[in-house]
């Protein structure tokens, strides 16, 4: 299994995932996360470049408030793993906001940032990695194709299926929507050594194959 989550209690990522989580927040909200200072910028090397993809999207959520479910697990609680809930929540609601203005839906976010990322793609493959059922998968891919984001491909290698690409043609208006947000990583990611992004990047690695992890152990087929 991949890195379990109570190596977090031990990470010495806090203050910088903390720094990263701050920028997704309101000004309120940014209040309440931020408890330390950002570290000293290396001049000497360049840093590893950082930044959300401009489909780098996720399922969307109900509006969340970070103060109340942050209190809410106690002063015990793991830090870290707080501020991976507040960065998770504020993430989903920086997604509806998006696809509100493009009106598309979570599950066509979340499908979208696939399709850019990985297409050509099956359908199957889509849902297997999504965990949508293929009946709802093809009103998304439907609503995609309608909408001019992505375009299904004749398989090579059987005529008789089809693939799924993404088209660029609206790309710009998720880079300039998702704009302000990839800004501001850029920044903190400029303020850090290349060794504490090394760190960093280590820590979303291994928290990522934690959460495949979980997700494969409480999918059933």
């Amino acid at each position: 299994m991949g890195a379990a989550w109570s190596v977090v209690s031990s990470c010495e990522v806090t203050g910088k995932v903390r720094r990263l989580i701050v920028t997704t927040a309101s000004p309120a909200a940014r209040r309440f996360l931020t408890q330390s200072t950002r570290p000293s910028t290396d001049t000497s090397s360049q840093p590893v470049p950082c930044g959300l993809s401009a489909m780098g999207v996720v399922r969307g959520r109900p509006e969340f408030r970070p103060r109340t479910v942050s209190r809410a697990w106690g002063p015990r609680g793991n830090p870290i793993q707080h501020h991976l809930r507040d960065l998770i929540a504020l993430l989903h609601q920086l997604n509806d906001a998006v696809g509100a203005r493009v009106e598309l839906r979570g599950p066509d976010l979340e499908v979208l940032d696939l399709i850019a990322r990985h297409g050509p793609v099956s359908p199957s493959e889509v849902a297997s990695a999504t965990g949508i059922h293929p009946a709802t998968l093809t009103g998304v891919i439907d609503r995609l194709e309608e909408g001019g984001w992505v375009t299904r491909l004749p398989d090579p290698e059987d005529r008789r299926r089809v693939r799924l690409d993404a088209r660029h043609e609206r790309g710009p208006e998720l880079l300039r929507l998702y704009g302000p947000m990839n800004r501001s990583l850029a920044e903190i990611c400029g303020a850090l050594t290349p060794e504490q992004l090394e760190v960093v990047r280590d820590f979303l690695r291994d928290a990522a194959a934690a959460g495949g992890d979980a997700v494969s152990g409480l999918r059933v087929d």
